[in-house]
């Protein structure tokens, strides 16, 4: 815990600020390699692109900011974690989103690490 810094709240007034670290029971940081990141690298990203074709009547010509419900999903590559750009994987409807960007995730190998809130109702095994 961090003791010693406060924090001015508005309707509360001065309350002292308590830190916990992450890592401490959560399993993030145990036995895990970590290497330094520059900025900018250290995310690792997931694009969605949803078709827009055959909505407009002219060949070639869309409709501004209107697109259908399905696509690709896409995993970006990021040389600081070890990700190749992989191919893209196509869903159907919004739907089968979460699916398509876990199938993304264990194709190149990331595991998620679950935040706080969600290991309040979610037992890893």
């Amino acid at each position: 815990m961090l003791l010693g810094h406060w924090l001015t709240h508005p309707s509360r007034g001065i309350l002292p600020v308590v830190r916990t670290d992450i890592r401490r029971g959560s399993g993030v940081g145990e036995n895990l390699e970590a290497k330094q990141a520059e900025w900018g690298k250290r995310m690792i990203e997931i694009r969605v692109r949803l078709w827009t074709d055959n909505i407009a009547e002219g060949k070639g010509q869309i409709v501004p900011k209107h697109a259908w419900d399905a696509g690709v999903v896409l995993m970006g590559g990021n040389s600081t974690h070890g990700i190749v750009a992989g191919n893209p994987i196509p869903f159907n409807g919004f739907a089968e989103l979460p699916a398509k960007m876990e199938k993304a995730l264990i194709a190149h190998g990331v595991k998620v690490h679950l935040s706080k809130r969600q290991r309040r109702y979610i037992v890893a095994e």
